[in-house]
Formats: structure tokens, sequence, C-alpha cells
């Protein structure tokens, strides 16, 4: 049923009728979380080398991964470090996470070295930070970004006809309160769990909150947002407190 519901969310829909790159993006991103509760619950290495390949395999879609890919690689180096392991079965475990994550990656990270102002473009002209605003312009973007993530759950959502034709919110009030209550459930159940998808939702809402595309002659704080391309990402997690 959970399964279903994420198929047939409203924006998931629209994103797949786009045939655009998120749909892989979240394909990898569901494969990431999958492998990493899994290696979380029963400590075996092998999942160590699917998470590292799903992962990388998330960097080649959307850049909006990057960010997941981040937090997912220190949640996991987290795990293994903190494990109460002989330091010889911790290296391995290292190995059997990174060796396959950076052989995957490799053909992308030698890009990026040796064509960084292009692999940074598209983040570099979407960063609030990296336009050249005063501090207070900056300060009011972000706020105003902040202030259209409830536009999530209520209101028109994304304000962006393509990626929002039905002009609705991106989420039904039953399925915000259902995600609601598998967050509480999961906090008494899982401390642990709960702080992981916690971290994960907040690195995942800063691709919208720290985004900015201006139109001068148009321009309003929030404007464009929320953004379903940079908020898509967050679906699976919001379908699995929504189970």
């Amino acid at each position: 049923m959970t399964t279903l519901s994420f198929c047939f969310s409203y924006p998931y829909t629209a994103i797949s009728r786009l045939a655009y790159e998120m749909s892989a993006q979240i394909f990898f991103e569901i494969l990431s979380i999958l492998f990493l509760y899994l290696f979380f619950k029963t400590r075996t290495k092998n999942y160590l080398i699917f998470l590292g390949l799903a992962l990388a395999g998330g960097l080649y879609t959307y850049l909006g991964f990057r960010t997941f890919f981040l937090i997912a690689t220190l949640i996991t180096t987290y795990l293994i470090s903190s494990d109460k392991k002989n330091k010889i079965k911790k290296i391995n475990q290292f190995y059997f996470f990174f060796a396959p994550l950076l052989i995957t990656s490799s053909p992308l990270i030698l890009f990026a070295i040796t064509n960084s102002s292009i692999f940074w473009a598209r983040a570099s002209s979407l960063s609030v930070f990296g336009q050249k605003l005063p501090f207070s312009e900056i300060i009011n973007e972000i706020a105003g970004n902040i202030t259209r993530l409830s536009y999530l759950f209520f209101m028109q959502g994304d304000p962006n006809i393509k990626l929002n034709p039905s002009s609705k919110s991106s989420f039904d009030l039953i399925t915000f309160l259902l995600t609601l209550t598998g967050g509480f459930y999961i906090f008494r159940r899982n401390l642990k769990i709960f702080v992981g998808l916690l971290i994960i939702v907040l690195v995942l809402i800063s691709n919208d909150i720290f985004s900015l595309e201006r139109i001068p002659e148009a321009h309003y704080y929030g404007l464009g947002h929320p953004n379903t391309l940079r908020l898509v990402a967050l679906t699976p997690v919001i379908y699995l407190l929504f189970g």
C-alpha cells in the first residue's frame, strides 16, 4: 500500500511524465536508503557494496542528489566508525563501502577535477550565496523560501504550471497527517532511525531553501518555491513515514 501510494503520488506522477532525471534520482535514493537501513540492522558488509554502488549511480542523475549523497556517506561513515568491532574489521567495512563507490563514480570525479567550472556551473547559478546579493537580501530570500515550504501541504504548491499542472499542493491533508503520525511513531519506537530520517529530510529541504532563480521584473521573496524538482527527493521519505 505504501509503494502504491508513493507511485501514484502527485509530485512523483508530475515528475515522471516529464521523463526527467528526477525519476532516476529517486530510484537510487530509495536503493540507498534501503541498503543503509539493512546495514544498520544487520552490519553485513555486503550491503555496504550495494550502498556504495547506489550512491555512485545517483551522482549521474539530477544534481540535487549530491546533498543526499553527502549526508548518506557521512551517516554510513558514522555507523562504521561507531561500531564496536576491532580496527581491522572497520577498515574492511570502509573498503567494502568506498571501493565500489569510488570506482563507479571515478569518471564523474575525473570530469569534476578537470572541468570544475562546468561541473559546478548549475549548482553555483542556483545557489542563493553565489549571486552576489547583499547579506540582508540573502536572509530575505532564504526566509521567503522557508515560508513557502508549507505550500507542500497547503495552498497551491509549486507555482510552475509545468511541474504543477493542477495548481494544488504536493501532498494532501491525509498524507500530511499520516506522515506526522508516522514520524511520531518512529520517534517512540526507534530514536536512532528517527534522527537519521530527520537529518536526511533537513538536508533534502536545503536544496530548496538555499536555491534562487531571480526574475527581476516580477520578483518576490520565495519566488518559484516550493520547487518540485528540488523537493521531489522528499517524496520517498514522506511516504515511508506515511506507511
